[in-house]
């Protein structure tokens, strides 16, 4: 009797294989797991600024109601700025700081310096208007500096949902060459990446 109950006693805990075999199942496990998780993350952050860029588009679309449809004459790249404009967040939507804020954004580095992880591209329409009215007329006409998002399709010659006014300052979103890897709120007030576009 005490032999058996000596034996049920040493057949209580694992092996050193079995406990090896447990962990390389597990291993393995979490192998295939966790690129499934960070896609998760990555979908899920892409997904958020998609809303934070709508939320700005209604932010925008407030602005241009009280200014005569004339965009905020924002800097692009605060920082640098010489003319030292004022960062788009004193224009839209002020004192909603986060909502500026894009979540792959992780070191914060754009929001710190720009205010903003989102660039305003209000300079390279302004300047791709004055060049399309320019050769329209043969001349050069700098025209004004005021950009009426009305007007802005007809000047340039593109739709609504083809003229972007922010984005990701970075493809924050995934690779340069993956579709998705950066957001784009436009003037009708969607949001969508370019990519897919360019690449079809």
């Amino acid at each position: 009797m005490r032999n058996i109950i000596n034996k049920h006693r040493r057949r209580v805990g694992f092996t050193l294989i079995e406990l090896l075999v447990v962990i390389g199942i597990i291993s393995l496990l979490l192998g295939i797991a966790l690129p499934g998780l960070s896609r998760a993350r990555q979908i899920a952050r892409r997904t958020a600024c998609a809303s934070n860029l709508r939320q700005i588009g209604l932010g925008f679309q407030m602005y241009l109601d009280d200014n005569r449809g004339v965009l905020p004459p924002a800097a692009q790249q605060p920082s640098v700025d010489i003319e030292d404009r004022k960062p788009i967040t004193h224009f839209i939507l002020p004192g909603e700081a986060e909502v500026f804020r894009c979540p792959a954004d992780l070191r914060g580095e754009y929001f710190q310096r720009e205010t903003s992880s989102y660039e305003y591209w209000f300079e390279f329409w302004q300047v791709a208007r004055n060049m399309m009215l320019s050769m329209r007329s043969g001349r050069i006409d700098l025209a004004s500096d005021e950009i009426r998002v009305a007007h802005l399709p007809n000047e340039l010659g593109f739709a609504e949902r083809d003229i972007w006014i922010m984005s990701d300052y970075e493809n924050f979103h995934g690779e340069s060459t993956q579709t998705g890897g950066k957001n784009y709120l436009f003037i009708n007030g969607g949001v969508r990446d370019l990519r897919k576009e360019f690449q079809e």
